[in-house]
C-alpha cells in the first residue's frame, strides 16, 4: 500500500508482530492530518485515553488490530 492511500486510513498496520499502528490522529481534526504511530502496547493506551482514537468502534478496532496482530510478545492489556 503506498502512501496516498494510507493517509486517509484511520487506522493501518505497517510490518509484521513487530510493527507499528498507525492512528489517524483525531485531535488534529479537521485542520491537518496527522498520524500517531505506535509501537507497543502502553502507547496504543495514550492514544485511547487522550482521544487520538474516538468512538466504540474506533476504539474496538485498534485493541483488535493490535492485539491480534502482536501476537507474538503481547502484553497483558490484550489479556495474554
Amino acid at each position: 500500500m503506498n502512501r496516498i492511500s494510507n493517509l486517509y486510513k484511520t487506522l493501518y498496520w505497517i510490518g509484521d508482530a513487530n510493527g507499528q499502528l498507525h492512528l489517524l490522529d483525531q485531535t488534529r481534526l479537521p485542520l491537518h492530518l496527522e498520524h500517531t504511530i505506535c509501537r507497543t502496547a502502553e502507547e496504543v493506551w495514550q492514544a485511547i485515553k487522550v482521544l487520538k482514537v474516538r468512538g466504540a468502534p474506533a476504539i474496538a478496532g485498534v485493541g483488535s488490530v493490535w492485539c491480534g496482530d502482536r501476537s507474538a510478545g503481547v502484553s497483558s492489556r490484550c489479556g495474554r
